[in-house]
């Protein structure tokens, strides 16, 4: 079944000394939803010269797709997701190399789209709050790349106070990319917080290790080389669902110019 979907966004940023801002509208017209315009705001202040302040906030709109009405535990009845966010943030830049990003967040989601593990069918959750604090981190020097992100959230059922299943209180990523000549590796580490599954089970945490080279060959030749999961971590994001063990994966890439 085709589903026409007609939109239309315009936005704008505007600079001037310390103070910098963007906006952006969208109108979007569904053909099973109807009309709905979303729209996101920023604005950003420089405190000082290593500082800056920021501020947020956005009205969001998601229809449930093809897979979420007629896929396995769909549902043909699934309301659109409604959404309203804020954000409130401190950045503090000590030099050209170095970044750290601190925000707190809120959204208010209504009519999520959530798994029922009675009915096994996917429905809305009237109200749902997600809100959380993050710190991150970005190191860019000439040769090596930083990235680290840590994550504290909360998701409930607004109407019950139930958390929402499957999602980790806590989490962190770090991320640490090395050139060497005109080759590359990498590694991504990310640890989750355990998590309730649906019926009070919960799932343990987990360390996952990503190792991923670039290499270049000879002319347009190159190698992309992968391992996931490194350290072969028995992990589930949902019960009696083991994840992908140790995988590896190679790529062999002929560029045109």
């Amino acid at each position: 079944e085709d589903t026409n979907v007609r939109a239309v966004f315009v936005q704008d940023q505007w600079a001037r000394g310390k103070h910098r801002s963007f906006v952006a509208l969208r109108m979007t017209d569904h053909e099973t939803f109807g009309d709905h315009l979303t729209w996101n705001a920023e604005y950003a202040y420089d405190i000082a010269d290593d500082w800056t302040l920021n501020i947020g906030a956005g009205h969001a709109f998601r229809a449930p797709d093809a897979t979420d009405r007629y896929g396995f535990g769909g549902s043909p009845d699934l309301e659109p997701e409604l959404a309203d966010e804020a954000q409130f943030g401190l950045r503090y830049r000590p030099g050209q190399r170095h970044r750290f990003d601190l925000e707190a967040y809120y959204n208010d989601i209504r009519d999520l789209i959530e798994f029922n593990s009675i009915s096994f069918v996917l429905e809305n959750v009237s109200e749902a709050e997600i809100r959380g604090v993050q710190l991150a981190y970005q190191y860019e020097g000439d040769t090596v790349t930083v990235r680290a992100n840590l994550v504290r959230q909360r998701a409930d059922n607004a109407m019950t106070g139930d958390r929402l299943a499957r999602r980790a209180e806590e989490t962190a990523t770090l991320s640490v990319a090395k050139d060497i000549g005109r080759h590359r590796l990498g590694l991504d580490i990310v640890a989750s917080g355990d998590r309730e599954d649906f019926g009070g089970v919960e799932l343990p945490g987990y360390v996952l290790a990503n190792l991923s080279g670039q290499f270049s060959l000879f002319g347009n030749w190159s190698l992309n080389a992968r391992i996931e999961n490194l350290l072969d971590t028995d992990y589930e994001t949902a019960a009696n669902f083991r994840m992908q063990p140790r995988s590896s994966f190679v790529e062999l890439k002929y560029k045109w110019r």
